[in-house]
């Protein structure tokens, strides 16, 4: 299979996840039973203490990230053109931005709240997609894409919270839709992606275990109450995610720190090398 081809049945794959969330489902509003965390325990007068601490393993790997990027982005084994660190530099400064999002989300946990933590997400979200793009497709169209994949990311926080204002009485009109597709389509486009087109750079297992990590951290975000039942309210699910995904925040670190061009990734591109090139 071609190139182009790949590439087709890769954006038809992206517009039909679009029509399928906004035509086979109704508006999904944001249950109040979001909030509900196991472990709301309160020390040294913090209250969600553990929820909120937790938030460290993004800011340490963010800010590490972020130090890695800016003293290798001239490097041409790390990256063969300087413009490819931007999106890392989204992806570590979300890390950075989401630990002060999501503890002061845990502080007091509620919509508005929520807020500050998704708008953080979706900086790192679009960032990861990026560099994807911009590595596996094509370098001109990763960074092209790269502002209006941000726009949509924070646009889609800002429709959301912006439809549950819209609420009336006990009528809830809030939409998620846009929001979880911001979220989730990446998780099923970056995976097709690494498996369908050749790499650029080695190392490319810490991207798998990034990937991996995350996947974990929302099994441990769903079962939050049954973890902290069994570990006998030792540890929650949901602190337990942060750290998880935290790690997987580390993995890109190293993917950065360990990387080197890959001597094939290029030949492997047949007729798409001018279009990855470009």
């Amino acid at each position: 299979m071609t190139f182009e081809t790949k590439l087709k049945a890769l954006i038809g794959i992206g517009v039909l996840a679009v029509v399928a969330t906004f035509g086979l489902f109704d508006a999904v509003e944001q249950g109040l039973e979001y909030h509900d965390f196991a472990d709301g325990n309160r020390h040294f007068g913090i209250p969600n203490f553990a929820n909120v601490a937790s938030n460290l393993a993004y800011l340490i790997p963010g800010l590490i990230g972020l130090y890695l990027v800016q003293g290798s982005f001239a490097d041409r084994t790390k990256f063969r053109q300087p413009g490819e660190a931007l999106p890392f530099y989204l992806v570590f400064a979300g890390a950075v931005l989401l630990a002060f999002g999501s503890g002061f989300y845990h502080l007091e946990p509620n919509n508005q709240t929520l807020v500050a933590d998704r708008l953080a997400m979706t900086v790192g979200f679009m960032g990861v997609l990026g560099f994807i793009i911009a590595e596996r497709l094509s370098v001109k169209w990763g960074l092209r894409l790269l502002p209006v994949f941000l726009a949509l990311g924070l646009f889609s926080v800002v429709y959301w919270i912006y439809t549950e204002m819209q609420s009336a009485g006990d009528l809830r009109l809030g939409d998620l839709r846009l929001y979880g597709l911001v979220q989730y389509l990446p998780l099923v486009l970056i995976p097709v992606i690494l498996l369908a087109f050749p790499a650029r750079y080695t190392a490319v297992k810490y991207i798998w275990l990034a990937l991996g990590s995350y996947a974990l951290a929302k099994a441990f975000e769903h079962f939050d109450h049954q973890i902290w039942t069994l570990t006998q309210h030792l540890m929650s699910g949901h602190t337990l995610k942060h750290l998880v995904s935290g790690l997987g925040i580390y993995f890109l670190v190293l993917y950065i720190k360990q990387r080197q061009i890959s001597p094939t990734g290029d030949q492997d591109r047949g007729t798409g090398l001018n279009v990855a090139n470009s």
